[in-house]
């Protein structure tokens, strides 16, 4: 009997150091993750920083585009006036 307790215990105790090696295993693994995740993070927020920056640089181009097109059509909605008004006084 004395002999199964004293197996049961190094079983208990061998165990429990299985259990310590894969969990400082673990814990390396789980390191390794989170500073991957980490730098993954970072490379994200750079990446947002650099879209954002694209984005309000396109709404800027976008803005002087229509600013430019909406200015040639007035001068040729302008231009095509006066051609009327000048056929009407020549008339």
């Amino acid at each position: 009997m004395r002999n199964l307790t004293l197996l049961l215990v190094a079983i208990f105790i061998i165990s429990c150091n299985r259990i310590n090696k894969i969990s400082e295993k673990e814990k390396s693994f789980l390191a390794l993750q989170i500073d991957s995740l980490k730098q993954l993070n970072e490379n994200l927020a750079a990446t947002r920083s650099v879209l954002f920056e694209n984005t309000l640089n396109l709404e800027e181009t976008d803005k002087e585009t229509a600013e430019r097109l909406n200015g040639n059509f007035i001068q040729k909605h302008q231009h095509h006036k006066w051609n009327k008004d000048f056929q009407n006084l020549k008339g």
